[in-house]
């Protein structure tokens, strides 16, 4: 169906491409006032002090720790739908997206990036923008990967592309 046949370039794209629209929910919710925290401040103030964020160094590398994580993100998701197969892929988006927001609002809070908000809707607003992450860069990995990634009920039909390649020497 698709025509990306390789892992890493398929969840790079997809990380990014499933990023932007999230990116532009969150800031709509940040200047609406019902969020007090964008995922700009977020990813600049891992590496510089908050006074500098929103200077056009701090807007690049928020950019550039954004696009990271997508990609970093896409690439397991990836990983995980060519593991288990395109079926209920949005499902399994949603639970990775979920399973994303637990591990950046929960634990990377907890070891000193101060993520605290004093709207109790924001870190609701920011489970949503995960799972919607993760929905939309299921969808495009189904839709852009080759189907020779992802295993079929019938293996004996088709050659696929293992997850793993160990040469026999």
């Amino acid at each position: 169906m698709g025509f990306i046949n390789d892992r890493i370039i398929l969840g790079l794209v997809s990380g990014i491409i499933a990023a932007k629209p999230v990116e532009l929910l969150n800031m709509v919710k940040q200047r609406s006032g019902l969020t007090d925290i964008s995922y700009a401040q977020v990813a600049s103030k891992i590496f510089i002090p908050e006074e500098k964020m929103d200077t056009p160094l701090g807007n690049a590398i928020s950019a550039l720790v954004n696009n990271v994580n997508a990609s970093a993100s896409g690439i397991a998701l990836t990983y995980l739908l060519t593991l288990t197969g395109r079926d209920k892929s949005i499902i399994k988006g949603i639970s990775f997206g979920s399973v994303l927001w637990i591990v950046v609002n929960g634990l990377i809070s907890s070891i000193g990036l101060d993520l605290k908000s004093k709207q109790p809707l924001t870190h609701v607003l920011s489970w949503l923008d995960h799972a919607i992450f993760g929905a939309l860069c299921a969808c495009l990995i189904r839709r852009l990967g080759s189907d020779n990634l992802f295993p079929d009920r019938d293996f004996r039909e088709q050659r696929k592309i293992p997850l793993f390649y160990f040469p026999k020497n």
